[in-house]
Parts: C-alpha cells; sequence; structure tokens
C-alpha cells in the first residue's frame, strides 16, 4: 500500500468513527447524498461499519487498477489527491458540526443535521 492510498485509508478510519458516533445521537443525521442513499440518515452501526470496509476495499481497488493498467500519472494523483482532500473535508466539517470521532458529541440546545 503507498503512502497516499495509507493516508486516505486513516482518514476514512476516522470518518467512520465520526459517523458510528453520529449515527448513535439523535442529533445528527447522515448528510452526504450518496452515504445516506446506501446507509440512511440513521444508520445501525452494522450498517455503518459495511459501508466503511466495502468503501475502504473499493477504494484501494480502484487504486490499484489505476497503477496496474498504468493509467497516466496524473490521473492516479488525482484519484489520491481528490479522495484525500475530499474525505479530509469532511472530517473537519463534522468535527466543526460537534460530531466527535470517540467520546461525546457536542452538546446542542437543537439537534442539528449534519
Amino acid at each position: 500500500m503507498d503512502r497516499e492510498e495509507l493516508t486516505w485509508q486513516a482518514l476514512h478510519a476516522v470518518d467512520v468513527a465520526q459517523t458510528l458516533n453520529a449515527a448513535s445521537d439523535p442529533c445528527y443525521e447522515e448528510d452526504a447524498w450518496l452515504t445516506r442513499q446506501i446507509i440512511g440518515k440513521q444508520p445501525s452501526d452494522a450498517e455503518v461499519i459495511a459501508w466503511g470496509v466495502g468503501t475502504a476495499v473499493v477504494h484501494m481497488w480502484i487504486a490499484n487498477e489505476l497503477e496496474r493498467r498504468d493509467a497516466p500519472r496524473w490521473l492516479q494523483a488525482t484519484w489520491s489527491l481528490g479522495t484525500i482532500g475530499s474525505t479530509g473535508y469532511t472530517i473537519v466539517d463534522n468535527h466543526r458540526n460537534g460530531v466527535r470521532p470517540w467520546g461525546d458529541n457536542l452538546d446542542h440546545d437543537t439537534c442539528y443535521v449534519r
């Protein structure tokens, strides 16, 4: 596994931990369109874990296929940096909205939809 894939996998693990914590909190709902279509707005732990493992495997498969097929370096870099950037943004946005990967989410006077 190369450095870029390892970076994305680590960020993805934090995102999955945030999603697990938010899913058990009635004040948060899944807001990412595609993820919401797959696991729903209030997913169970099993749905979150299945989504997390599935997307990790698919991400690694795509990265490996790009390399195996000798895709242009710019395309491989775009895949890596694009997915690292979007996952990093999601983690920061979740944190800004009070979602913590471990421990308690921030209390809100009213529930917030993330």
